[in-house]
């Protein structure tokens, strides 16, 4: 049985008030947002989200999106603000936590670490490094 394709938003001319259907980060959907927002519009994850989201509520408008997008872009300006990093981007994840923990090591330290978590059955997760590692059950490699 053959999959049928669903029609890209931006098959069709996206206003505000377009709903989100089938949402793709292309060059038309990129025309809009620079349309709306202007030259600085950049994808984020804030929108990558809606590619991947089978189930994207008929309630949000591509409106909505350029305001979500404007409220993320002023979230970044705060002192404290960490962007998310998506489940695919583990050596990111683990480099941020890394450094949040071990205030005192460099990259590469945390390059290192993240070879050894790598090399272990289980979860490649800052946190299960550190279990391992105060548990004795990681090594440095060497016989």
């Amino acid at each position: 049985m053959q999959r049928m394709k669903k029609t890209r938003d931006s098959a069709k001319p996206i206003t505000c008030n377009t709903p989100v259907v089938n949402y793709k980060n292309d060059a038309l959907t990129r025309k809009f947002f620079v349309k709306q927002i202007g030259k600085r519009f950049h994808f984020t994850n804030y929108l990558r989200q809606f590619s991947k989201n089978k189930s994207i509520s008929k309630r949000i408008t591509y409106g909505d999106l350029v305001k979500g997008w404007l409220a993320e872009e002023t979230r970044k300006k705060k002192p404290n603000y960490q962007s998310v990093i998506g489940r695919q981007f583990k050596y990111n994840q683990f480099i941020r936590d890394f450094f949040s923990n071990e205030k005192s090591k460099t990259l590469a330290d945390a390059i290192k670490a993240w070879k050894m978590v790598r090399g272990l059955k289980g979860q490649e997760t800052y946190f299960y490094y550190k279990t391992k590692l105060l548990s004795g059950n990681i090594g440095d490699g060497k016989c």
